[in-house]
């Protein structure tokens, strides 16, 4: 494991944790928040938070606000969102 994975999980550990933060706050069951490391390979996304919805379920704006939070802390944190180097996005049509 090298030095730049290393400052890479941090970043990763920060926007997990903005993720976990605002769905707590919002009254959403945090269920697991997990750093992967390489062995699982670039087509694994580095980082994954698991919720349950609050007692009012699924809310919109409440979805974007948890999904917002993790690049919000990155630029808090860190200064800057984390490279997009090694996550990769995968589009699916529903069409």
């Amino acid at each position: 494991m090298g030095i730049e994975w290393r400052v890479e999980r941090e970043h990763v550990a920060h926007h997990e944790a903005g993720h976990a933060v605002v769905a707590h706050e919002l009254g959403w069951e945090v269920v697991s928040v997990e750093l992967r490391d390489e062995s699982q390979g670039c087509d694994a996304p580095p980082g994954a938070s698991r919720f349950d919805y609050g007692p009012g379920g699924w809310d919109p704006a409440e979805e974007l606000a948890v999904a917002a939070a993790g690049m919000i802390a990155e630029l808090i944190l860190l200064g800057h969102p984390i490279p997009c180097r090694r996550v990769r996005y995968k589009m699916t049509s529903t069409s």
